[in-house]
């Protein structure tokens, strides 16, 4: 067996392989971990090498003890889950020609994912199917909710008709100091940016912050699990 510092750089293709690095990864925890604190349903590991104290970020008791989410050691490998639920997907980066003062520029629009109801997608990089959706993942909305609304204005603009975009964000929480936690999502500021710029076609959460459950805000947050049982078929269908 490879070591395990090489197989997380090696790509997961199936629900089997995250399973078996996840499982690689709580089994060397103990290894590297010398103690936590919880707080409101989070822990908050430390590591002490050397008289130095390091703390990670903080990890939700119930995603990471009973492994309900094996995909959050490797956030940006999602794609696979849409692979294994037999939805045609693939990166891709649009070029859009300019003109300059130098001559024709191209600007280059890179999308997470595409989310395709055909089993090929359709989108390359001149343009985007308006069936298809394009993804932004993201591992917090800190620092760059307002680039997705943004992004997804532009991007009509440069494929010239209305197109479905959606946001899945890791989490929106944060260590506090040594021992506590706090919560990074500008509630506020999500709903001016819904109200005045765009209205994304969806926000998923792998471990919703606690005012997504709450209304106005649960009207445009859902969990991951709620795109995958749900809402994917008709987002796809419409």
């Amino acid at each position: 067996m490879i070591s395990l510092d090489k197989d997380l750089q090696n790509p997961k293709v199936s629900f089997e392989s995250f399973g078996i690095i996840t499982s690689r990864i709580l089994g060397y925890l103990p290894n590297i971990l010398s103690g936590f604190q919880d707080k409101n349903n989070y822990r908050i590991y430390s590591s002490e090498i050397a008289g130095t104290k390091k703390y990670i970020r903080p990890l939700n008791r119930t995603l990471f003890i009973e492994k309900e989410s094996e995909f959050s050691e490797k956030f940006d490998e999602l794609k696979t889950i849409f692979t294994e639920i037999g939805i045609s997907n693939k990166r891709l980066v649009l070029q859009i020609p300019y003109e300059t003062d130098e001559g024709e520029k191209t600007y280059k629009c890179e999308n997470d994912l595409i989310l395709s109801p055909y089993e090929q997608v359709k989108s390359d990089t001149s343009s985007i199917d308006p069936k298809e959706i394009v993804v932004s993942i993201k591992t917090t909305s800190k620092d760059r909710m307002g680039k997705m609304f943004i992004d997804k204005i532009l991007l009509e603009r440069f494929v010239g008709h209305p197109q479905k975009v959606i946001g899945i964000f890791l989490n929106d929480v944060q260590r506090k100091e040594s021992n506590n936690i706090s919560f990074t999502l500008v509630s506020g500021l999500f709903m001016v940016y819904t109200k005045f710029l765009t209205e994304l076609n969806g926000i998923y959460y792998l471990d919703p912050p606690p005012n997504a459950n709450k209304k106005p805000y649960s009207n445009y947050m859902k969990p991951f699990s709620e795109l995958i049982t749900k809402d994917i078929n008709s987002l796809l269908s419409t």
